[in-house]
């Protein structure tokens, strides 16, 4: 879950560093996850991508106000409110 995310171009780059490509340009370190599950490393890959859940709060206006434009994103696997949101 990552917080204070107020727009889809901030969306975008969460995106780009939490899923592996091609949906971003995470790196892959060392193949012995994808060897530890018995599969390829493509494979590895395209599962990590589908299972990891990227989440983003929302909390201050300017998220509130564009937060339709946040939950477009792909990758994006959900948004929530903050359970205080500055309107400041």
């Amino acid at each position: 879950m990552i917080p204070m995310i107020s727009n889809a171009a901030e969306a975008r780059a969460v995106v780009q560093a939490s899923k592996f490509p091609p949906i971003g340009n995470r790196g892959q370190g060392s193949p012995f996850a994808s060897w530890a599950h018995g599969i390829t490393t493509a494979e590895y890959l395209e599962s990590a991508n589908h299972r990891l859940l990227t989440i983003l709060q929302i909390e201050n206006a300017e998220g509130v106000k564009n937060a339709e434009d946040i939950a477009r994103v792909e990758g994006v696997g959900g948004s929530t409110p903050s359970a205080y949101i500055s309107i400041a």
